[in-house]
This record gives structure tokens, C-alpha cells and sequence, in this order.
């Protein structure tokens, strides 16, 4: 069915060359981690270097998907598009179809692919359900064809996979919404840290505490 929505480095001839200690992984690391970020007053910019560091730390990582919740997700993107060459950003508004917004032309696919999503999780639903409620009346579908599926295909954010970590930045105690659908089973980390302060540091240490978790996908625990 198809979704309605819409350094070079040169050896060197008098010593040996050494390599660099390699950054600490975790044990394994999520596919998609989102951010759900506070909304503590911050310049624009630093926002942008935040974001920046995430990119830079997701890419590392080996993660292939970073979804934030961020309202000027336009100015946003614009500070953090330059040099990302191995990064596609998506900006998702209210009633909007997914549509990448290329860094920069590619031939292969891009390492990471971030979304920033200026829209509501509820609403998201409300609007999807009205579809699928509007085609039954039309005579076009019959409620017992309706699925989990169907209804995911009717959300803007469609496109991107289940949630594996998400945080919520700046002391907040909620999911503000975010990505309700794709969020379901995801590991939840509060942190005190604003969005605006975020550094590789930090996402580190979000993926230390995200290996050493048991997922059990809504599952009771074996006893």
C-alpha cells in the first residue's frame, strides 16, 4: 500500500608510525537512537555544535539512524549540513512527507541518516487513524483488513525503524511525544544534561549504560 504522506597522513622515515588508542565501544550498540530534547533557552548554535558532536560520535558508532525532536529543525539542520559528507538530515513538519534534504550529492548510501522532527506524536496518530477511518467509509477498505502495518504506513514518520535508545535531555521526566509509534519498546535514559550541552562524551556514556541493559521488547523477565 502506498503511504499517503505525504588529516592526511604520511608515514613517517626516522620512527615507526603509531597508531591511536581505539575509542572504547560497548558491547553493542543500538540501530537508532533518538533524542527527545529539552526546551531550555539556547543559541542557536550551540545547538548546532551539539548536534554536531551526536553526528560525529553516531558515525563512529556505527549507528545508522539518529531522530530528534527540535523545533527549528530548518536553522538547525543549515548549522550542522556543511562537512557532512557521509550524513543525510530529513526534516519532518506537521503533515509532511519524509523527504531527505542530501547534505551533499552521494553515489553510495549515506552512514547515517538523521531525522529532525518538528512534529507530535499524538496528532501523528489521531491523523493516521482519520485516514484509515475515512477509506473504510469510502468503501475502500474493510475494517478487518486494518493492521499494525497499515496504520504505520499512514504516519509521516513512516520511514524509520523501532527505537532502540531514547533520551530525554535537560531533567525531563517525559517522552514529550516523541515518536510514540517507533518509540515502544525502546530503552529509556533520563539525563540532566540540556541538549545544548551534549558532547560525544555524553552519548558515550548513554551507549555504556544501553549495553548493559536486557532487552525484553515489553516480555516478562524469565524467572
Amino acid at each position: 500500500m502506498t503511504p499517503p504522506f505525504a588529516s592526511i597522513v604520511l608515514p613517517l622515515l626516522t620512527r615507526p608510525r603509531v597508531s591511536p588508542a581505539p575509542a572504547p565501544q560497548p558491547v553493542r550498540a543500538p540501530s537508532h537512537v533518538a533524542i527527545a530534547m529539552d526546551g531550555a533557552a539556547a543559541d542557536p548554535g550551540q545547538r548546532a555544535h551539539a548536534l554536531a558532536e551526536l553526528i560525529a560520535g553516531c558515525v563512529d558508532r556505527g549507528i545508522g539512524w539518529l531522530s530528534v525532536e527540535a523545533a527549528g529543525a530548518v536553522e538547525l539542520a543549515d548549522g550542522v549540513r556543511h562537512g557532512q559528507s557521509d550524513v543525510s538530515i530529513t526534516i519532518l513538519r506537521p503533515g509532511s512527507t519524509p523527504a531527505p534534504q542530501e547534505s551533499r550529492v552521494r553515489t553510495r548510501e549515506p552512514r547515517l541518516r538523521v531525522t529532525l522532527c518538528e512534529s507530535g506524536g499524538r496528532n501523528e496518530l489521531v491523523a493516521a487513524a482519520s485516514k484509515l477511518a475515512a477509506a473504510v467509509a469510502a468503501g475502500k477498505l474493510l475494517t478487518a483488513e486494518i493492521d499494525s502495518e497499515m496504520l504505520r504506513l499512514q504516519l509521516p514518520t513512516y520511514t524509520l525503524p523501532p527505537v532502540d535508545l531514547l533520551i530525554r535531555t535537560g531533567g525531563g521526566g517525559t517522552l514529550s511525544g516523541f515518536l510514540l509509534w517507533q518509540a515502544a519498546y525502546a530503552e529509556l535514559l533520563f539525563i540532566d544534561t540540556p541538549f545544548a550541552e551534549l558532547r560525544r562524551s555524553h552519548l558515550d556514556a548513554a551507549l555504556n549504560d544501553y549495553a548493559r541493559r536486557k532487552r525484553t521488547f515489553g516480555a516478562l523477565p524469565a524467572r
